[in-house]
């Protein structure tokens, strides 16, 4: 199963569940991307289409468990073999949700924290509208690299 990260707003129209980022990474066992509607087959947009439901109903459990702990750091708020969902809530309720096959706590906690960090610095720098999608090319590539160093 790939690797697909989110980060989704509370700002955003119509709903606040509309990423305002979102990757797809290959694993070592994947033989080709899961690229969305980019010229892929049908088969392709159908596993794009089910992992992105996956995601979206990982945000109903992150409505459940942001209020029953203290901490940023969610980790695993959902697991649906092979998949596990890991999710990060940012002190401005961002979430940052991670589906992947079962990587430990401590790396999707690494990989979280470098992707606070970047993402802080990019909204702070004055270049972004609240609840706007991030389509910044130097963001897309330090997020790539961050997952190339944690998650492969």
């Amino acid at each position: 199963p790939p690797l697909i990260f989110l980060i989704t707003s509370p700002y955003t129209t119509p709903h606040p569940s509309n990423p305002i980022y979102s990757a797809s990474f290959l694993t070592p066992t994947s033989s080709s991307s899961v690229t969305g509607t980019k010229g892929g087959t049908q088969e392709k947009l159908d596993r794009e289409g089910y992992y992105q439901f996956l995601l979206h109903a990982g945000m109903d459990m992150v409505e459940h468990y942001k209020y029953l702990t203290p901490s940023c750091n969610l980790r695993n708020i959902d697991v649906l073999p092979p998949h596990t969902i890991s999710c990060y809530v940012t002190p401005s309720s961002h979430y940052f949700l991670l589906l992947h096959p079962s990587l430990s706590p401590e790396i999707t906690s690494s990989f979280f924290r470098e992707i606070g960090e970047l993402f802080v610095k990019h909204i702070s720098s004055g270049m972004w509208l609240k609840g706007r999608t991030i389509e910044s090319k130097g963001f897309d590539d330090r997020v790539r690299a961050i997952a190339r160093r944690y998650l492969s």
